[in-house]
């Protein structure tokens, strides 16, 4: 029973890993999508009242709850069908586990250290009210805002990968991917980041592979005696093969993780926070209070955002037309509005197609507290 079990533990990772695009692989979600969409759809029908509207398996959706019980199944049928190979597959299973895990540390490590995942704050978050933020852009936010803290802990899933890449330091790395990793979990849930499935699967990758070293060690640390750690089981090929195979892998990871890193777009010099300060509809000056519109942002992911003045937020995805001046805004279900721009001074005009024409003045927003590098060794030091 005990063989049987880690078979169809190392059997469902690898379907996880080829089935799950958490890295978000389009290809990878095509396979998915053709294989296990109608299995899916055929489930939710049973055993949820309402229908699959998200059928998404790149985050944490009830279809991947459900493609998780599909390759669980799967696994458990292949766990028994090769139970002959037990000795050959559990060295394979394991290994390419552990590159795994060593490919999402490295890329998810290397997007921290340089300050690609946790963005520092848009000007739309910095003028938005505290309480008004859900818990995850709160998190999100406050990490973006201390490039440090990022750097130190991107720093430490980098080493991670790269111990788990080195046979002889690879308990080492596995010891140091699972505290990282239950930190993680730790924050996911705490915070409701919607990658928690994911976040768990990793961590029960780590503690797999992991698993007889973490024993002996446990006995060490109850029994207070010395033990020894016993030798992962590595996959039986000649040297010169394993050294092709491990160069060609180690070498795919690094290029997968570290394109992106050189593939970001110039910023958008419009991005920004402007306040409103008149207001004309249709040749007419309207009152403060009859314009409803306190400020407009320019997100740098390509959103422009309305504030009212109840603080409510509203924001469109936008195409520019630099050459022409024009703002092209496409609201949640599709309808496009045309906004012509024009810089005046120091002033950013808007003119709406609907006869609406906002003149703005720039907002500081760089120069928010939140923003600023401060450090106070000594609570005397803070004014």
């Amino acid at each position: 029973m005990k063989h049987y079990l880690n078979r169809a533990a190392a059997l469902f990772f690898v379907l996880c890993m080829v089935f799950i695009p958490f890295v978000q692989q389009q290809w990878q979600l095509a396979v998915t999508r053709f294989i296990f969409l109608k299995p899916v759809q055929f489930l939710g029908s049973l055993f949820y009242k309402k229908p699959l509207t998200l059928l998404d398996f790149s985050s944490d959706t009830r279809s991947l709850l459900l493609l998780f019980g599909l390759l669980a199944s799967l696994a458990c049928a292949l766990a028994f069908a090769l139970k002959n190979r037990h000795e050959r597959l559990l060295p394979v299973c394991t290994t390419v586990t552990i590159y795994f895990l060593a490919f999402v540390l490295l890329k998810y490590g290397l997007d921290k250290v340089f300050l690609r995942q946790f963005y520092q704050p848009a000007p739309n978050i910095l003028y938005t009210q505290f309480g008004n933020l859900d818990k995850d852009i709160l998190y999100w936010s406050t990490v973006g805002s201390v490039p440090v803290y990022q750097i130190i802990t991107g720093a430490i899933e980098v080493l991670a990968a790269v111990l788990l890449l080195v046979y002889r330091t690879r308990f080492m790395g596995l010891l140091l991917g699972i505290m990282a990793l239950v930190q993680i979990v730790i924050i996911n849930f705490t915070f409701d980041i919607s990658v928690k499935m994911f976040s768990v699967l990793l961590l029960a990758m780590a503690l797999y592979a992991a698993g007889p070293q973490l024993k002996a060690l446990l006995r060490f640390l109850t029994g207070q005696k010395p033990i020894l750690l016993p030798l992962q089981k590595s996959i039986a090929l000649p040297v010169y093969i394993k050294a092709a195979i491990k160069c060609f892998t180690v070498g795919l990871i690094v290029l997968q993780t570290l394109a992106p890193q050189f593939s970001g777009a110039a910023p958008n010099p419009l991005t920004g926070a402007y306040q409103v300060r008149e207001y004309i509809h249709n040749g007419q000056a309207q009152e403060p209070c009859n314009t409803r519109i306190k400020r407009i942002f320019i997100h740098p992911k390509n959103y422009f955002i309305l504030q009212d003045i109840d603080d409510k937020m509203t924001d469109f995805h936008f195409t520019q037309d630099k050459k022409a001046q024009v703002l092209i805004l496409t609201d949640f279900i599709g309808n496009e509005y045309k906004v012509e721009y024009q810089q005046k001074g120091k002033d950013l005009i808007f003119n709406f197609s609907d006869g609406r024409k906002v003149i703005t003045t720039p907002l500081p927003w760089r120069n928010m507290p939140a923003l600023q590098n401060q450090f106070h060794f000594m609570v005397d030091d803070i004014e």
